[in-house]
C-alpha cells in the first residue's frame, strides 16, 4: 500500500512482504526531487496506483496515468545499471569489478560484467561483454549509448572515474561505425558521483574499423 505522502510502499515478492521507503535507501530523489527506485528484481510490481517498472536499467515510481517516468534522466540511469552489472563480475583475480551498460535505440538497454579466467590473458571486459550480447541479438546498429564503471572489490565505492581500455575503445569504435551515429561513452565513478562522457573518437583518435574495409 502506498500512502498519499509517497512515505511508504509495500512490495510483495517471493513470497515475502517487505517495506519500501521511497525516501531512504531504496527509493532516492533524483535532481528534480521526484523519488525513483534502484532495484534489481527481474519481474512487475505494482503498488496501489503506482507502477514500478524497469527503465533503462533501473526501476522508476510512475504515477498510472500520467504518462511520464517519475525517474532520473537517461544518462543516470545508464550510469546506475552499470553500478548495477558490477555486482555479477566474475573478477577473483583482480578483484577489480567493471560494470557496462549499453542503451539501444528502442530504450531498452543491455549490461555485462568483466569475466575474467585463470589463464588471465583470456579474460573479457565488461564492454565487451555487453556489446557481444548485443551483436549476439543481432541488434549492433542499434547501440545508442554506453556507461562504464568499475572499483575494487570488497571495499567502499570510491569517487574515482573508470575508462574503457584500449581493446574495448576499438570494440566501441566497431559499434559507432556500425550504426553509423555517435554514441556517447559515459565513463562514471562507482559510487555514481562522478561521470564524464567522451566520443570514441578523442578516445582513440584515427581508429582503424568497418569504414576501412567498407562495411560502414
Amino acid at each position: 500500500m502506498v500512502e498519499k505522502d509517497f512515505g511508504v510502499a509495500q512490495w510483495w515478492a517471493d513470497g515475502i512482504n517487505r517495506t519500501l521507503w521511497l525516501n531512504g535507501n531504496v527509493f532516492t530523489p533524483d535532481y528534480a526531487g521526484r523519488p525513483w527506485v534502484m532495484w534489481t528484481a527481474s519481474d512487475f510490481r505494482r503498488l496501489d496506483g503506482v507502477e514500478v517498472m524497469p527503465w533503462n536499467g533501473a526501476w522508476c515510481g510512475h504515477e498510472e496515468g500520467s504518462g511520464a517516468m517519475n525517474g532520473p534522466d537517461e544518462k543516470q540511469a545508464l550510469v546506475a545499471a552499470a553500478i548495477g552489472a558490477m555486482a555479477h563480475a566474475h573478477a577473483p583475480y583482480s578483484r577489480f569489478a567493471v560494470g557496462a551498460a549499453v542503451r539501444l535505440t528502442d530504450g531498452s538497454v543491455v549490461t555485462g560484467s568483466n569475466f575474467e579466467n585463470a589463464s588471465y590473458g583470456l579474460s573479457l571486459c565488461a564492454e565487451t561483454v555487453a556489446l557481444a550480447t548485443v551483436s549476439a541479438q543481432g541488434r549492433l546498429r542499434d547501440v545508442a549509448e554506453i556507461a562504464v564503471t568499475g572499483g575494487m572489490m570488497d571495499v567502499k565505492p570510491s569517487d574515482g572515474i573508470v575508462m574503457p581500455c584500449g581493446r574495448c575503445r576499438q570494440v566501441i569504435n566497431e559499434a559507432q561505425q556500425m550504426a553509423g551515429r555517435t554514441i556517447p561513452i559515459h565513463c562514471a565513478s562507482p559510487d555514481g558521483t562522478q561521470v564524464t562522457t567522451h566520443d570514441i573518437g578523442d578516445l582513440l583518435p584515427h581508429a582503424f574499423g568497418p569504414a576501412d574495409l567498407g562495411l560502414a
